[in-house]
């Protein structure tokens, strides 16, 4: 009774836990042939094959080419079915006529999938973290980018822990769509947006120069095929808003602007907007730089 009872608890609190407990159909090899005939288990159970008979039984998977060892009277054979849903029909060999029988495979479960950011810097990380029902397995992440044509790309695998959780570090080169596939890909989760932040530098020639001199300005866009345009923007101080004084097509991803000092200081910043933005990429501003007009 005692040891009943700290089996039960031990069960309990594996379920606490969050631990999945596999689970198992029993088919036996009878001078009949299987029985059951046709079982269904959900994907990733066990399936063991008992022999029950006087004589020598395999089993074949014609799905996918498998033929078991011999199993002896007594004996056991088991299968993790963790292939394509639906039927998977088999035979009993050995022992006279072959005889068949069906496991039918279904696919209950889910995966989720959430990024650590929605728009990412040009040249940072990203975490996808989620959480599968399937705990132990494999786990696909896979992108589309704009340019795919709606086609998903695998770039990376990893198995979900005990509790069904699993994280992916990566690099992104590019904005794209996310997702987790698992049970041999069949089931994926909904998909996650990311866009890619670039990186806008800017230099001011001269941080001095007459009212009405002009100053060259410079700037860059990491990576250069991010944006096709860059503004050079100015701070007007009495509302506090940017306002863009000139726009020149980004050769390059470098840009050169001429302009025209003002009196007194005068804050540019250079930016990527939406409209001169290749998809998948998100707006970005540079820091400020201070010119001063004098007479």
């Amino acid at each position: 009774m005692l040891k009943r009872l700290l089996i039960l608890l031990g069960f309990a609190a594996l379920l606490g836990a969050g631990y999945a407990v596999a689970a198992s159909m029993t088919v036996r090899m009878t001078v009949d042939g299987p029985q059951p005939a046709q079982a269904t288990v959900d994907w990733g159970d066990t399936v063991t094959f008992t022999n029950s008979d006087s004589k020598i039984h395999q089993i074949t998977i014609p799905r996918v080419s498998y033929v078991s060892p011999e199993i002896a009277p007594g004996g056991t054979l088991t299968y993790v079915f963790d292939g394509r849903r639906g039927n998977w029909g088999y035979r009993q060999t050995g022992g006279g006529p072959n005889k068949l029988g069906t496991i039918v495979v279904e696919l209950n479960g889910s995966v989720s999938l959430k990024s650590s950011a929605t728009v990412v810097q040009w040249g940072k990380s990203l975490r996808l973290t989620g959480k599968s029902t399937f705990p132990g397995t494999p786990v696909t992440i896979v992108e589309r980018v704009p340019t795919s044509g709606g086609a998903w790309t695998k770039i990376g695998s990893v198995d979900a822990g005990p509790d069904g959780s699993f994280s992916l570090e990566l690099k992104p080169q590019r904005g794209a769509q996310y997702r987790a596939q698992v049970a041999a890909d069949q089931l994926p989760s909904a998909a996650v947006r990311v866009t890619i932040q670039p990186t806008l530098a800017i230099r001011a020639l001269a941080r001095r120069a007459k009212v009405g001199g002009r100053v060259t300005i410079t700037a860059q866009v990491t990576p250069a095929h991010a944006a096709t345009m860059i503004h050079l923007q100015r701070l007007e101080p009495r509302h506090g808003r940017w306002l863009t004084d000139q726009r020149k097509t980004a050769k390059g991803g470098r840009v050169s602007f001429s302009w025209k000092a003002v009196a007194g200081s005068t804050r540019l910043r250079v930016a990527v907007r939406p409209l001169v933005l290749r998809t998948g990429w998100a707006e970005a501003v540079s820091r400020p730089v201070t010119v001063t007009g004098v007479k």
